[in-house]
């Protein structure tokens, strides 16, 4: 809803494939960074970090797993590029009538285990191994509506559902 004033996360569950739940795991995002070139030279009164349009550095996402399941194994096979799916209820308020509500947010992305540790085992404690992922395709969603896609094997990277990467493709002769 727009116009509302965001406040938490109330809840959010992940899933592999689009059916597999997944477990329980705290989530870390991936922080978008864009390949930059240093630019310096007669004409400019120093240097400037110019970012590459549509292009980033590599993206990771880690989960911190509460105990492994019998769907956490299958997601090691590296060999695989699976897609994994993150539904999330965002709470907000409406700033004219102060009630709360919850807005649907969706984060998918597509990619393979990069590291991940067993975590340590202690009596009473959870076992906190964590699975960090090479991200090849981030999606991002706020309620249903596409907000940010990047597809880094298919050159595809759309803000707000303009492709920044759309000229770039056709001057390559590359259609998707």
């Amino acid at each position: 809803m727009r116009g509302h004033h965001p406040e938490q996360t109330i809840a959010y569950r992940i899933y592999n494939q689009g059916n597999s739940f997944l477990g329980v795991a705290t989530i870390e995002l991936p922080e978008v960074a864009y390949i930059t070139e240093t630019l310096n030279g007669a004409g400019l009164a120093g240097e400037i970090e110019s970012p590459v349009v549509g292009l980033t550095q590599s993206m990771t996402i880690k989960l911190t797993w509460t105990n492994p399941t019998h769907e956490y194994y299958q997601i090691l096979d590296w060999t695989q590029s699976q897609l994994y799916e993150c539904y999330v209820s965002q709470q907000h308020s409406d700033p004219t009538t102060g009630l709360r509500a919850n807005e649907p947010t969706r984060i998918n992305f597509i990619g393979r285990v990069k590291t991940n540790s067993l975590g340590s085992l202690e009596q009473g404690k959870k076992r906190s191994n964590e699975t960090e992922f090479e991200i090849t395709r981030l999606e991002c969603f706020l309620e249903g509506e596409e907000k940010l896609v990047i597809d880094k094997l298919n050159f595809v990277h759309r803000v707000n559902g303009t492709d920044l990467l759309a000229g770039v493709r056709s001057d390559m002769g590359v259609s998707v």
